[in-house]
């Protein structure tokens, strides 16, 4: 299934975990358990599938990949022990106190 061209892998927390978990590991978890342990795909196809194959199907020019020109999105991990932490719960949502149902949410600028 990976290496179809129709399929790009993803882990997201596009919902912004509103259910307070923080459990969304599909990359670690290919990279330890389906690249290290399982043998089932090349360590660099995996990073491209999760990093470049994204990037270029939501035109992210200059994102994806190392490449001259590129913007350096890296990320530095040991393939010998990469995989997923312990899942847990995440209280971060801005959430007025209930007196004060209209008051304004903080925000980053």
């Amino acid at each position: 299934m990976w290496r179809d061209p129709r399929v790009v892998l993803g882990g997201s927390d596009g919902g912004a975990h509103l259910d307070l978990l923080t459990a969304f590991t599909y990359p670690v978890e290919l990279l330890g358990e389906h690249v290290r342990d399982r043998h089932l795909l090349a360590l660099e196809e995996a990073v491209r599938l999760i990093t470049d194959a994204p990037a270029r199907l939501y035109g992210l020019d200059g994102r994806g990949r190392v490449q001259e020109g590129f913007h350096a999105d890296l990320v530095v991990f040991d393939p010998a022990t990469i995989g997923p932490g312990p899942i847990s719960t995440a209280h971060d949502l801005p959430v007025a106190p209930a007196a004060s149902p209209a008051r304004p949410r903080a925000s980053v600028e």
